[in-house]
């Protein structure tokens, strides 16, 4: 039997995926197997399915090749994962969801000013703009044999120095959010067509993309694995600063 792999199905009906060990599983979460006894079963069976398809999708452990899962990149049984909207090849589970989406934002916008060239990037945090802010990001992944400090005061939270490199600047093909960011196209633009020598680069996440604690309550219903460690979204803005090789 043809198994779809999970990168083909449309994004919107695999925006919450569920994790099963087969198909056995997937039909038995589907109340497939279940005896019916009474018509008001019967009924109660049809708007549970009804209600669990339009809101998770099951997928087999064998549906999931190519799938970007968090930490060790091997998915969970019984555990329900939020699709990356701005990257439909990630997912994260519910309780990490906002989390790693401003962690995404973040590492991508680091990304291309590192393609496009910047000797000096700090990240700073908007403190007009967030209260009790706790950035939970691993910079070192672009310290490499540079110059990196990790600064704990209130508004630096990160400051890198990196070697010039002889490469022209360009674009990633692996940055997504820059379709969503006429702001980062703009310097994108200014680096490669005009010689911009330095930057200032706003990295705002003020969306939930519809995980809130109302979904959560709806996907606690799917007896996934959803720990009682979520937290509300709350908007992010930081702002990176630095600059170019000449």
């Amino acid at each position: 039997m043809y198994i779809q792999d999970l990168l083909e199905i449309p994004y919107e009906k695999r925006k919450y995926i569920y994790i099963v060990k087969d198909e056995m599983e997937r039909k038995a979460m589907l109340l497939d197997f279940l005896p019916i006894s009474t018509p008001i079963f019967k009924l109660l069976r049809k708007r549970k399915k009804q209600e669990q398809r339009q809101t998770v999708y099951y997928a087999l452990r064998n549906q999931v090749y190519g799938v970007l899962f968090p930490k060790d990149g091997i998915p969970l049984n019984h555990t329900i994962y939020v699709c990356n909207p701005i990257d439909t090849r990630r997912y994260y589970t519910v309780d990490d969801f906002h989390k790693e989406m401003i962690n995404h934002k973040v590492y991508e916008a680091i990304y291309l000013l590192r393609s496009l060239g910047a000797i000096k990037i700090d990240v700073l945090v908007d403190e007009e703009a967030n209260q009790n802010f706790d950035l939970n990001f691993s910079f070192k992944m672009f310290s490499g044999n540079n110059n990196f400090s990790g600064n704990h005061n209130s508004k630096l939270k990160f400051s890198a120095s990196y070697a010039p490199n002889d490469k022209p600047p360009f674009i990633p093909e692996d940055v997504y959010w820059i379709d969503h960011e006429p702001q980062w196209k703009y310097i994108a633009n200014e680096r490669m067509n005009n010689g911009l020598t330095s930057f200032e680069l706003v990295v705002d996440v003020s969306d939930d993309f519809g995980v809130n604690s109302e979904l959560v309550a709806q996907l606690k219903g799917t007896k996934s694995n959803i720990n009682n460690t979520y937290h509300e979204f709350k908007k992010t803005s930081l702002i990176l600063t630095g600059k170019f090789s000449n």
